[in-house]
């Protein structure tokens, strides 16, 4: 088969004619095919020139035996052989009057020179913007309809609109936008009239059109396809920036780490109990807009992490929880109730505290037997296992079992692992969680806690390399040590020493301080601190 690569779609067209004059009068399959690196403008342009049909059975007509076997089947020469599947690296194949033609998704490809309106890289302060949003049968813009758009200025400048089906027969994401087929029928598509008085109504020109969406572009794809396949002009006056871009700019500075739309609104209090509605959409996206360019994201969590912080200090640090006795003689009934009092206390903040942190991260995407988990490490983040508080060790457990293929235990953990059952938390914050469960239950091994401190210890002792992860994380350090510093968490690590009855030099070991360089000085000072710390609180509990 001879392949020619065309660089152009100009030079595809060129090329496909100049075959097709050649062979007119040949009716078995020529043995050509042509390729381009290219997108779905191509495709739709493709579509249109050669009046490409998508049959109904192309799943089945997607090698090039087919035609071999059939080369004069009458209603099949000109149509597309596979899917338009949408983004990734996709292949689109055609057969034009039995000439193969092959549009390959190339990652690399230059998609501006095929839109016509524009991307936007860096948002200028100095203009006003408006912003869109489209709700569509689906993902794939050469198959899927939009049926409704909006356009949304904070002035109350609105224009919503919906869209007739025409490539599909329902709304094929009704689970997701609830606009029924009923509210679609009858309705027109866009007249140039229309986008001439949308233009002139918002002074498109002269303002940036937001767009919340993927790096593909989501909505401007679709209307580029849209614009074309209805011959309508005026895009080229749309000026595209995706706001999601002021999130990329600040997510090293913040502890959110889930960025969904719904999420971030969430953290700001914005209500989304109507999203997935065009307009509803546009109005919670401007709202987060406008707290993102008024920089008003450090922390986006900060009033209920504040809270529960503040509680978890009054608690364990100013009412010196070791005066009441945790590993009182149960004869003393007195003490057996001061104890029961507080271990109910602690298991209320320790609910509030995994909440407050929940709302702060969003949720975790995988169960955490699953092979794909996140463990976010360059972030300094953990998962943490909320039924800790049910039984031990979990996450060591879980991962003892997979590595020894154990999967009765794996079973009979699974019901701790689900996702629903996991929560995000810096390293300080995943200390603070574990002291609250050994203070619930001060008989059982504290491992996790000593652990935990251990790696805040490495950072504050630690000598790293800057091309150690832990370089960079030690470079802001205080930011971790925002609502509990350092000296305060080796005071509440005291606590649990002096409670327990360990002694600090048989933590050591835990503090994993061996694999890496570290400040002997440092480190030496920081054992006579809990030292000293257990002294105090040992005078304090007479």
């Amino acid at each position: 088969m001879e392949e020619t690569k065309t660089k152009t779609f100009d030079e595809l067209s060129t090329s496909i004619d100049e075959t097709l004059n050649k062979y007119k009068t040949k009716s078995k399959l020529q043995e050509f095919c042509f390729c381009l690196n290219g997108n779905e403008i191509d495709v739709i342009n493709l579509t249109i020139k050669y009046n490409l049909k998508i049959s109904n059975e192309y799943l089945l007509l997607n090698t090039y035996s087919f035609f071999k076997e059939h080369p004069l089947y009458p209603d099949l020469n000109t149509f597309i052989m596979s899917e338009p599947s949408h983004y990734g690296h996709v292949i689109y194949r055609f057969n034009i009057n039995n000439i193969f033609v092959s549009i390959y998704k190339n990652p690399k490809t230059n998609y501006e020179k095929n839109f016509t309106s524009t991307q936007i890289n860096k948002y200028d302060n100095s203009k006003k913007y408006v912003v869109l949003d489209i709700e569509t049968t689906g993902l794939d813009p050469l198959r899927d309809d939009i049926i409704q758009i909006c356009i949304y200025e904070r002035n109350h400048n609105k224009y919503v609109r919906y869209l007739p089906l025409t490539k599909k027969n329902t709304n094929t994401a009704r689970h997701v936008n609830h606009i029924l087929d009923s509210t679609l029928q009858d309705k027109n598509h866009l007249t140039q009239n229309e986008v001439n008085e949308i233009i002139r109504k918002f002074d498109i020109q002269n303002k940036i059109v937001m767009i919340w969406t993927g790096k593909n572009l989501f909505d401007r794809l679709f209307l580029e396809i849209y614009f074309r396949e209805h011959n309508l002009t005026g895009l080229e006056f749309f000026n595209f920036f995706n706001a999601k871009q002021l999130l990329d700019e600040i997510k090293n500075e913040i502890s959110v780490k889930d960025l969904t739309k719904d999420h971030i609104a969430n953290v700001y209090a914005i209500s989304t109990q109507n999203a997935h509605d065009a307009l509803e959409d546009c109005k919670i996206e401007d709202k987060i807009i406008e707290q993102l360019l008024n920089k008003n994201f450090q922390p986006l969590y900060d009033d209920k992490i504040k809270e529960v912080v503040s509680q978890i200090k009054d608690f364990l640090i100013h009412r010196e929880y070791v005066n009441i006795p945790m590993l009182a003689d149960n004869s003393n009934s007195e003490n057996i109730m001061k104890r029961a009092f507080k271990t109910l206390q602690l298991q209320e903040l320790y609910a509030s505290t995994i909440n407050a942190f929940k709302s702060k991260y969003g949720v975790v995407f995988y169960d955490y037997d699953d092979s794909d988990i996140r463990k976010k490490g360059k972030e300094w983040l953990d998962i943490h296992h909320i039924d800790e508080d049910k039984t031990e060790n979990i996450g060591v457990k879980t991962k003892n079992a997979i590595g020894s293929n154990d999967d009765k235990s794996i079973l009979k953990l699974k019901k701790y692992n689900e996702r629903s059952r996991l929560v995000y938390v810096n390293k300080i914050e995943h200390f603070l969680i574990h002291l609250l469960l050994d203070l619930q239950k001060p008989e059982l091994p504290s491992g996790g806690t000593h652990l935990i401190y251990g790696t805040i210890v490495q950072m504050v002792i630690g000598n790293f390399k800057k091309t150690d992860y832990r370089y960079d994380i030690q470079q802001r350090l205080n930011d971790f040590f925002d609502h509990f510093t350092f000296k305060e968490i080796t005071r509440l690590y005291s606590q649990v020493l002096f409670i327990k009855g360990i002694k600090t030099t048989d933590c050591l070991p835990l503090w994993k301080l061996d694999s890496f360089d570290y400040d002997k000085t440092k480190l030496e000072n920081l054992i006579n601190e809990i030292d000293d710390n257990i002294k105090e609180l040992s005078k304090l509990s007479k």
